[in-house]
Order: C-alpha cells, then structure tokens, then sequence
C-alpha cells in the first residue's frame, strides 16, 4: 500500500535520476532504504525509466531480504576486529546471480577522533585494510565495499562524546586526513605515499611499549634507519588483493646489533629476537618467556647474558638515554621517493592549505575550503589541543567563528567572496607565524598597485612562545606568496 509519504517522495525522486543523467559518478541509482516492496518497486521502476543505462540498488541491514533492485547491497558491519573483514556472500545475498556490494563497512564498528591516541588511529586504518582485503580477495563474488565514511560530520546525541559529532570518517570534517585516509591513498600508483602509524614516542605507549608499527605506502618497501644508520627493510605481506597494502614494521633492532655492537652474527641473532619480543611484549614479559628461551643457547656461546642484557637499554624503551631519530625511507626500484622522519620535536609550524586560490563571484558568491595543520619540523601533527585565530582583510568574510580549537592538530574554516563587486578575485597569503597575542602581520600584496581587490588570509596561534620576536624579525620583509592548492588528500 502506498502511503502519502511514499508517493511523495517517489514522485520527487524523479529529479534524482534526471539530474545526473551521464554524470561518469553515478554509477547506481539507490531506490532502497528499508523494507517497503510496494513503495521499492516504484520507486525501482520510476529509476529505470527515467534512466535505463544506469542500475539501481539500495541500502540494507538485513541478510536474505527481497531484492528489488538490480544490485544487493548490504551494510556489513560485521568485522570486530578479529573477524573477517566481511561475510561471504552466500550468507548475504539471496540471489547469487545478481552482484553483490558492500555498502557499508566499519563506521560506527570503531569511532575515531583525529585525537584519539596513536594505536587506535593505527588500528582504525588497518581495520578498512582488512575490509578491502577481503572484497579485493574475493575473487569477484563481492563488487566493492564502501568504507563508512569519507569524513567526520555534525549528527544527532547518539554520536560522538557529547559533541553530536559522528567521528567514523577517514578525514575530520575539513577534510584534513586521518592516519586510514592513506590506506586509501596509498592504493594509488600517481603519487608517492608514505604515512607512518606511530610516532616512535615512548611516551605516548604505556609502559614506553609501542609494539605493532605499520607502514602505508605505494612503494615497493620501507627502509627503516636509527640515527641514520640502516636497521632494516621491509615489505608487505599478508594483504592478497590490496595492490598496496600495508607494511608491518616488526623489528627495530635489525642489523645494529652486529654493525654497532659488533656481535658476531649468532650472537646478534639470538640478542635481537629477544630484544624484539621485550620491545612489543615490556622488558618483564620477556623475562619471564622470552628471556629463558634463549638464556641457555646464549649461555652456550661463551658470553655473559647479564652483561649483553644490561646493554641493551639503548634498544628498547631507552628511557633518559638520548633522542633517537627514526626515518623511514619508501623506496621503489632502489630509488627513495617519500620519506617520513619520527623524532622529538622543538618547533611547531602552521600548514595553510586552501581549495583554491581565488574567489570569483558568478551567479552566486564563491567558496573555499581552508585546511589547517600544526606540525612539527618533521612534519608530525602536534596533537595537543590549541586555539587558532583568522583574521581576513578585503572582500572575503568567514563562514563560521574566527577562533577555533584544533585538535589532533588540525582544523579549518571557510571563506566566501563578500560580493562587493562581481569578478574580484580573493587571494589567500601565508603571514609569519608570530604566537605574540597581539602581534598581527599583514602583507600588502605587491604584485598589484591595487591591493584593496586581495585579501589576506592569516592563521596565527595564540600561544606565547619564547622565540616570538625572532621569529617575527626574521619574517619581516617576506614577499607574499599563493597558498598551495589543497594536496594529496584532497
């Protein structure tokens, strides 16, 4: 029976359809919410008519129920953690000789805030790496899964703590990326990615035990060094149909043992295997397992194993020893093309990226997309919580408040033209950063004798810092210069 809401909605959704008519994105058209087949069918006959060339499925919770649609798409949300990555398909669909799609995985499974402590970033990547492990290895049976979802987003009580925010995306809701965004990412073959899902900061571990360490990259391997010295290479492994799925860095001691301490290579071997178990496991665990398994060959060797034991503080944990500087090296056909260095850092710097670079009013007023990032001289986000100030000057105002919070080292805003005068274009200029409160730097732009027609765009932190006025001085006098357009996560 068709109710009013039904019939309304399907006599409205024929601008749907219409609408994207040839548009190479729209792959399906989904006529399906919940369970109504009466109101499916219509709603299914009204796609195929309005657009034959284009198939159409629908969004499901429910395994084995009527399929309407040319495709059964069913939201599985069934991987745990421990699980597979996704149910087979017989246990899914009815129909094994219609296609079957994913659509919907992880989501509301493992919420995860830009914020949220180191190893569940890295497990919320890895848990969409399993997700498409699985599609990608399903030799055909399974068409695709979408990960839920693209991007954070302001929702209802049900979500977020406290906040109303939804926190399933890969990216926060400026689209500033999330460690699993370069799961995704890195599937690509264009452009080099590397992305790192620890920062080697024993502080940030409890009991100073990082453990499992994972690469995401498109390269070949991941070269690891310790203070610029070699320790190893690695490759992924595990991941059968991912065209590039994700590295595990399992050993940190690798070749040091034998080029630093000078251990002959049995020797070297035995130190390092129990030395890796005490760096994933704590120093007690391996001494009650690991440290016994391997006391008496070393004992056979003819050296001391309280001696080689005490000397390897240095190797794990390194507790008031000092800094250790990681780099990663992705290196494909023996060439280095990313590389990613994990060490303490010092200074804190501002990434502005924008969406574009000019606003043009047309028909209406334009829009861009502002992305911040605070991050180290390694290019580490800071992820302690810090206020951020915009300030703009000329036809441009702000879509939303001047001062925000970010956190895990990231936010944005938005800007729209002022539509003073059609066809002016908005510049966006990077200032100096001077965390002075009150210090303000402001750039004329010196490419024009008509400066009233740019604007500037200024992010600056709030926080004092001691090096201010050095900072500030050896800005002063700097030629402005375009932001770069949004990049690799864009």
């Amino acid at each position: 029976m068709e109710t009013p809401v039904g019939g309304e909605c399907a006599r409205d959704g024929d601008a749907v359809p219409q609408s994207s008519v040839h548009h190479p994105h729209g792959a399906f058209a989904s006529t399906k919410v919940l369970d109504d087949d009466d109101f499916y069918r219509e709603t299914n006959a009204l796609a195929h008519s309005l657009d034959p060339s284009v198939g159409t499925s629908g969004v499901r919770y429910l395994e084995k129920s009527h399929l309407l649609e040319d495709v059964y798409a069913y939201n599985d949300f069934s991987h745990d953690g421990t699980a597979p990555g996704a149910k087979k398909r017989s246990a899914v669909t009815p129909d094994m000789d219609k296609p079957y799609l994913i659509s919907e995985c992880n989501g509301h499974m493992f919420p995860t805030k830009s914020f949220d402590p180191w190893e569940k970033r890295q497990e919320h990547a890895l848990r969409h790496a399993r997700a498409c492990r699985t599609t990608a290895a399903s030799d055909g049976e399974i068409s695709g899964c979408f990960g839920w979802v693209m991007f954070d987003y302001p929702t209802h009580k049900d979500f977020g703590s406290g906040d109303r925010v939804c926190y399933h995306g890969v990216m926060d809701a400026f689209r500033n990326p999330k460690l699993a965004a370069a799961l995704y990412a890195s599937q690509g073959d264009k452009t080099p990615v590397l992305e790192i899902g620890s920062p080697m900061d024993i502080g940030d571990y409890p009991a100073g035990n990082i453990g499992d360490i994972w690469a995401f990259t498109n390269a070949e391997e991941v070269a690891l060094y310790k203070n610029d010295r070699f320790v190893a290479s690695f490759r992924t492994k595990g991941w059968d149909g991912l065209p590039h799925g994700p590295v595990a860095i399992d050993d940190t001691i690798g070749e040091l043992l034998e080029t630093q301490e000078h251990f002959p290579h049995d020797k070297a071997e035995l130190l390092r295997k129990c030395l890796v178990s005490a760096g994933k496991n704590g120093r007690p665990g391996c001494r009650s397992r690991t440290r016994r398994a391997w006391r008496g060959p070393w004992r056979a060797t003819g050296s001391r194993w309280t001696t080689a034991w005490r000397s390897s503080g240095k190797y794990v944990g390194n507790w008031g020893g000092a800094a250790t500087r990681w780099r990663f090296d992705a290196r494909t056909g023996g060439k280095t093309v990313a590389s990613v260095t994990r060490a303490s850092g010092a200074a804190l710097h501002m990434e502005v990226r924008v969406s574009k670079t000019a606003l043009c009013e047309g028909d209406t007023w334009d829009a861009a997309a502002v992305r911040v990032r605070i991050l180290d001289e390694h290019g580490t986000p800071a992820p302690m919580r810090s206020s951020v100030r915009f300030s703009l000057t000329g036809a441009a105002a702000l879509i939303g408040p001047d001062t925000v919070t970010a956190e895990g080292g990231m936010t944005g805003t938005y800007v729209r033209h002022h539509g003073r005068e059609r066809g002016r274009p908005f510049s966006a200029f990077p200032p100096p950063v001077c965390r002075r409160k009150r210090c303000a730097s402001r750039y004329k732009d010196k490419t024009s004798n008509r400066s009233e027609e740019y604007g500037t765009l200024m992010a600056r932190g709030t926080g004092k810092r001691s090096d201010c006025h050095r900072q500030h001085a050896d800005a002063a006098g700097r030629e402005p210069h375009r932001l770069r357009p949004a990049g690799r996560y864009a």
